[in-house]
């Protein structure tokens, strides 16, 4: 029995992948879901790095266990979209300029509704499965997620960065109440 059901992991994980590709997700990774060591946030709260953002505060609890977000959550996929854009932007001294990632729709709107689809094709691949999806919406440790999930590392300038894209990419999660194959974190 164990040994199926770590086949049917295997295949379940590389379908969410497959798909998640066909939903222009040029990465899909899976991290186990499990409570994070907190160390790192309570020196960075600490150190007042939140600034006036006391919701990163008030939310430590919520922000390093997903349970709290998913009851029994075992599963966190995490999706990269890229958003680079080989239009040239202005440099006239005039004129304003907006960063990249802010032109075209909300990337919430667009990553929300992608990831549903991916957490539609999940329910139907393996009936009975709950889970949400998060685009900046809630307390994930997203970039954490996205390193365990083997999706990328963290670069010195604190972005989750990959060799393909480099940080031109939204990260979104779909996390789910059932095993998968996990992927191997970046170190």
């Amino acid at each position: 029995y164990h040994l199926y059901s770590l086949m049917h992991q295997n295949e379940l994980a590389k379908n969410i992948k497959r798909h998640a590709a066909t939903l222009n997700f040029f990465r899909a990774g899976i991290a186990k879901a499990e409570k994070l060591d907190g160390t790192h946030l309570d020196e960075w709260l600490n150190r007042g790095f939140h600034g006036e953002m006391a919701y990163m505060k008030d939310r430590r609890d919520l922000r390093l266990d997903v349970q709290t977000l998913v009851q029994g959550a075992k599963s966190i996929i995490v999706c990269a979209m890229n958003y680079y854009t080989p239009y040239e932007t202005t440099t006239a001294s005039d004129e304003g300029r907006i960063s990249r990632y802010a032109w075209g729709d909300d990337y919430h709107d667009v990553l929300r509704a992608r990831l549903k689809e991916l957490l539609a094709y999940i329910q139907e691949l393996a009936p009975g499965t709950t889970g949400r999806v998060f685009v900046d919406s809630a307390p994930v440790m997203e970039k954490e997620w996205a390193i365990r999930a083997g999706v990328g590392w963290q670069g010195k300038n604190a972005n989750v960065l990959t060799r393909d894209w480099g940080s031109w990419f939204f990260l979104g999660e779909v996390i789910v109440d059932i095993e998968l194959e996990y992927d191997e974190p970046y170190a």
